[in-house]
């Protein structure tokens, strides 16, 4: 078999390395302990080798571990790279690597769960070097997306809301951008969409003429489904036709489609790989300074500390101790994720913290992160009691670039879900550091199908969205919500404290928004005040996205760049 050849070169540049000697106490558990380390392990010599011998065997070593371990999710993307290297390094074994990558690809494809997750599979698939030569690969996906697609077809004939048609337009785009055959479906589904919107909207006059209306219809939200279904490349005349006369109905959407090209240039700034250059392996000779805050809840005892290491200096370490099942520590498997994913974008230009690892021990589960003293709120205080206020420059540096980051956020389906000035650290050279994931959710994970989506409440009091306080004062722990128009009140109502020094609690209340307009017409600086305006609005459906809030920020290119 050609597969074996593969594996033989493998043992053979091991045997390689292992006669030149000298390898050095970083190098030598490679070849010593090769099959005790873990795949991050191999990962991390890799990335941080030099010799070409080494990188070469580390990933064909990486390449042969995947193929026999269980499926790893959305974590073989960070693998994508070492199977371009070795096909572009390895052309005698070309052949087989495809073959045995293509292998892991289909036992990944079959596994994965959720629907977010098997289209940024097959958005990664797209990216490799030479997947034109993983022939077998697009009849898989093809047949994986048929099964997503069925799963979901009801929200194209009765969805729960016009916000749940919008989500299924947006992933048939996203297979489409994939390069996933979508044709066969797309006939069924664009038909029951054009006739969801007809029937909504009497487009007709049918239900007035027999007595049935006059029909509440939301144009705008119409024409939000159309421009979705415009940004799919359809060769179907009839269908077209069809979208044609629905238009004249309701007319042309067109800040949805620069809304689109703004989460295309978003995502395209996200890193593939996911590699975190900030994660260390060793926290032996870390030393405990001091408690900074501490909590208990249902399941935790939760310990900050500030803490000491050797290479990092002063960090920040969050400590969960299980109180009753050693297993709740996974769910705090989520908020180390997020950090990850984010740890691997954190620049000068956003306000990402950096992660430099975890581990658990007993019922203990510790992270690591970077420190600094103070937070936003306690910045605000301080402004405050001193008859301080923020220059206009700290104001832009401080929206452009925490709009830029939940921006990102917002392309990658995370949401923070407990945004205050708490949760914001201010550094020593006034930049911001966005923290505590506790609670946020990464949309993909818990595989929903709606934007606007039935979710627990879980914000702080005084910085929820007004929707999201009419049911707090009602008693009710969840609400159908759009959580992405809910995060941009509760960072707008920030902005907003930051800028007025004042405890602004009662405005998230909805009787309290004209209040809460008339504050923000105070304000003298012009561009500030817009963008106030079009955050903290009552109606969800006006407030706008972060990635399009950045580009109302003057200048804002120089901040992001």
């Amino acid at each position: 078999m050609v597969e074996a050849d593969f594996l033989i070169s493998t043992w053979e540049l091991k045997e390689k390395i292992q006669k030149k000697g000298n390898l050095g106490p970083y190098i030598a558990p490679l070849v010593e302990q090769t099959f005790d380390l873990s795949l991050n392990q191999i990962l991390t010599i890799s990335q941080s080798a030099i010799e070409q011998d080494i990188i070469h065997f580390c990933c064909c070593l990486i390449i042969h571990r995947i193929r026999d371990e269980p499926p790893l999710g959305l974590q073989i993307i960070s693998y994508i790279p070492c199977f371009n290297y070795l096909c572009d390094s390895n052309p005698p074994y070309r052949k087989s690597l495809i073959e045995c990558f293509s292998s892991i690809l289909i036992k990944e494809i079959h596994e994965i769960a959720s629907f977010d997750d098997f289209l940024t599979l097959a958005e990664n698939i797209n990216t490799i070097n030479s997947a034109s030569e993983l022939t077998i690969i697009p009849n898989y996906l093809f047949t994986n997306l048929i099964k997503f697609l069925w799963k979901d077809i009801n929200n194209t004939i009765s969805p729960d809301s016009p916000d749940t048609v919008i989500l299924y337009l947006k992933r048939l785009k996203r297979a489409q951008d994939a390069k996933i055959d979508i044709s066969p479906m797309l006939g069924v589904v664009i038909k029951n969409i054009c006739k969801y919107i007809e029937n909504t909207n009497d487009l007709e006059g049918t239900q007035e003429a027999i007595g049935q209306g006059p029909v509440i219809k939301n144009m705008d939200q119409a024409r939000k489904i159309m421009s979705n279904i415009k940004a799919i490349k359809i060769n179907n005349e009839n269908i077209k036709k069809r979208i044609g006369v629905i238009e004249n109905y309701i007319g042309i959407h067109f800040q949805e489609e620069d809304d689109i090209e703004d989460e295309k240039m978003y995502k395209a700034m996200i890193p593939l790989d996911g590699y975190n250059p900030h994660k260390l392996q060793n926290f032996m000779d870390m030393q405990f300074k001091e408690v900074i805050f501490s909590n208990q809840t249902e399941r935790f005892n939760i310990t900050v500390w500030k803490a000491e290491h050797p290479e990092l200096g002063i960090i920040l370490v969050k400590e969960y101790t299980a109180r009753l099942n050693l297993s709740d520590l996974n769910l705090c498997l989520s908020e180390i994720k997020i950090l990850e994913k984010l740890s691997a974008m954190a620049q000068p230009n956003n306000c990402f913290l950096k992660f430099y690892g975890n581990w658990a021990n007993e019922n203990k589960l510790y992270i690591v992160m970077e420190y600094h003293e103070y937070n936003l709120m306690s910045v605000i205080t301080h402004y405050k009691s001193n008859n301080m206020k923020f220059s206009e420059e700290i104001l832009k540096n401080l929206m452009v670039k925490l709009l830029h980051s939940f921006a990102f956020m917002e392309c990658m389906d995370i949401y923070h879900r407990d945004i205050k000035p708490h949760n914001i650290l201010v550094t020593n050279t006034f930049d911001f550091k966005i923290i505590d994931f506790s609670i946020a959710e990464v949309k993909s994970e818990i595989d929903t199908t709606l934007i606007t989506r039935l979710a627990m409440i879980q914000d702080s009091i005084g910085y929820a969205a007004p929707e999201l306080q009419v049911a707090l004062d009602a008693g009710n722990n969840q609400s159908h919500i759009n959580i992405g128009k809910a995060e941009v009140f509760s960072l707008g109502l920030t902005f907003l404290q930051a800028l007025l020094m004042e405890n602004l609690a009662i405005y998230s209340k909805p009787e309290n928004n004209p209040a809460l307009m008339q504050k923000i017409e105070l304000i003298n600086i012009t561009w500030i005040k817009n963008i106030l305006q079009k955050m903290l609005c009552l109606d969800y459906r006006k407030r706008q996205s972060f990635r399009r809030l950045v580009k109302e920020i003057p200048g804002y290119e120089i901040f992001i760049s």
